[in-house]
């Protein structure tokens, strides 16, 4: 399966970065609703593995919050390779917003 590798920096101290970013995915699912589905996500302290369905197709990873930053790790269908940037971009928007909000 093809891989996603984003990281993601930020100002924000570990734990106001892992407050805001549990928010990522459900809000992500939220403003997606029509395309996301079957949400799973299980947080370990900073850790979190998650998988949902995007138009029948299984996205599932590993989201780690840091210092500094947050890497998302994860695996997309081989279909979905066409769209990994489009992919990328949504995740880079959505978290940017969320990370930078006042």
């Amino acid at each position: 399966m093809p891989t996603l590798e984003i990281s993601l920096n930020h100002n924000l101290t570990q734990k106001e970065a892992l407050s805001r970013i549990k928010n990522f995915l459900p809000e992500l699912k939220k403003q997606h609703a029509n395309k996301i589905s079957n949400l799973k996500e299980k947080w370990r302290e900073n850790i979190c593995k998650f998988s949902f369905d995007v138009k029948g197709y299984e996205i599932s990873g590993k989201l780690i919050v840091e210092e500094s930053s947050i890497l998302i790790e994860g695996s997309i269908p081989f279909i979905a390779t066409f769209f990994k940037a489009k992919i990328e971009n949504i995740i880079r928007k959505e978290s940017k917003e969320i990370l930078h909000r006042k």
